[in-house]
């Protein structure tokens, strides 16, 4: 495929946002990080997002030919708004594609943060060559996009994806969402280091102990160390979050038959600690032909994943 047009391509997170050219080769040039502070009012979030943008157009030597955004959150692709991020909530309803469009004068493109990463790994990372392919980011949250026949599928309205709001288990803890025992409840980034320090809180005896005396806070790295070194209590915690992750992919497996999983985020880089228990949780209990094709891989495009999907999408949805 030929990438021709630039494009500024931005990757807003409830903690940061990510700005950059997508340019003739797909990749993210001119990338510009700064804090989102998505848990603050929507003014802030949109002046952290501008400052981003602004900072991407001086560094370009050509002005781009589009806007994209991927955004956390449940996307309504006709309204161009965002209808539902936890970590973004100031900005559920607010017509953030029209925002942008007034103040840069330029066409814009609104895309689910983990669909915008499915594309780029599909087009240039873990996922070329592929017809069915499924992402999954496994970070603070766990999302998902899905690739069908080549293409992404984003369902009836833009929302298609939201694995980690799937139950796997109704008598598990309440979700933002509404739902109980979601799959981001049991898996996330999150629930590996809460489900860490409630045990600590039951008197449970692990190194982690001092560190969260230390620091107030366990963090799921903290979680992932402890138990490369042998902690009992940190191998229980991690290995029962990859067995209700292995539950959730089970299911995807078994709905969609892909060839490949891509797994991206930060839980995703601790490694064969993640890959091999949910490999063969899936070998184990798919159905026999779907488990049997399926590849379960890292993402390869690291934290630029979403911008340069949001980019790619926005070449191929506007023609450019």
């Amino acid at each position: 495929m030929k990438y021709l047009s630039p494009i500024l391509a931005a990757d807003l997170g409830g903690t940061k946002v990510l700005a950059g050219i997508v340019g003739g080769d797909g990749y993210l040039q001119n990338r510009v990080k700064l804090r989102s502070e998505g848990g603050g009012g929507l003014e802030s979030i949109l002046r952290n997002l501008y400052a981003a943008i602004d900072r991407v157009l001086d560094l370009a030597t050509d002005r781009p030919a589009a806007i994209a955004l991927a955004a956390a959150g449940v996307i309504d692709i006709a309204q161009g708004t965002i209808t539902n991020s936890p970590n973004l909530m100031a900005t559920n309803g607010v017509p953030i594609k029209d925002l942008l469009a007034r103040r840069y004068s330029l066409p814009v493109v609104l895309i689910n943060d983990a669909s915008s990463a499915a594309v780029a790994e599909h087009r240039l990372g873990a996922g070329i060559g592929t017809k069915n392919m499924v992402f999954l980011t496994v970070s603070t949250g766990l999302g998902g996009g899905i690739i069908i026949d080549g293409k992404l599928y984003q369902g009836a309205d833009g929302s298609a994806g939201e694995f980690g709001h799937t139950s796997i288990d109704l008598n598990g803890p309440a979700d933002s969402c509404g739902l109980f025992g979601c799959l981001e409840q049991n898996a996330s980034g999150t629930a590996i280091a809460r489900n860490a320090t409630n045990l600590i809180g039951k008197g449970r005896q692990s190194i982690l102990v001092k560190i969260l005396s230390d620091n107030g806070i366990i963090t799921t790295e903290d979680v992932a160390e402890a138990a490369r070194q042998g902690d009992m209590l940190a191998i229980e915690v991690f290995n029962e979050a990859m067995r209700r992750l292995g539950i959730g992919i089970v299911n995807i497996v078994n709905v969609f038959n892909p060839e490949l999983i891509v797994v991206g985020g930060g839980v995703s880089e601790t490694g064969d600690m993640l890959f091999e228990p949910v490999r063969q949780f899936v070998a184990g209990h798919a159905f026999r032909l779907p488990a049997s094709r399926v590849k379960i891989v890292p993402a390869a495009l690291g934290d630029e994943a979403g911008a340069i999907g949001a980019g790619l999408y926005a070449r191929e949805e506007l023609r450019l």
